[in-house]
């Protein structure tokens, strides 16, 4: 079976306008201008910028980081860390990666991720994201309360 060259071509340039009308949609018209030069990039980011799902997906990830206190708190152990470990670093760095290795190695003993419930996690890390899908979503949010409606109507 031979494949036209022309037919093959013809999809995937039909591929490419529906990927961008895709991007226009998603996107408020202020930063779709912004986005097709950024998306020019050979960006890595850029690239999973093109895509609606994991332009959504990281859109997600980026608040939820923005809203956790460790990601507040990050910035500033990473710079004592910088200022108190960069000497010693220069001066014996066998010495620092023998201590991390260690420090490694008593976490692989204590395994402190045994003591969380996997449910408790669940429950206290999934409703977050979930709400944040379906505010984001139009057609998603607006077919909730009308199922919570009709759960509270129902005897």
């Amino acid at each position: 079976m031979s494949v036209n060259p022309a037919a093959t071509e013809r999809l995937t340039l039909s591929r490419a306008r529906l990927r961008q009308a895709m991007v226009e949609i998603a996107m408020p018209p202020s930063q779709a201008a912004g986005a097709c030069a950024d998306s020019s990039g050979s960006g890595w980011r850029a690239t999973l910028m093109q895509n609606p799902g994991t332009r959504l997906l990281l859109e997600l990830g980026l608040a939820w980081w923005a809203r956790q206190p460790l990601g507040l708190v990050m910035p500033l152990i990473a710079q004592v860390a910088q200022v108190t470990l960069a000497p010693s670093a220069q001066r014996h760095p066998v010495r620092l990666v023998l201590g991390a290795a260690a420090a490694g190695a008593a976490l692989v003993l204590v395994r402190p991720w045994r003591w969380l419930s996997a449910t408790a996690l669940l429950a206290r890390l999934l409703p977050p994201p979930l709400s944040e899908i379906a505010r984001r979503t139009p057609a998603l949010s607006s077919a909730l309360p009308a199922a919570a409606a009709k759960r509270g109507a129902a005897p």
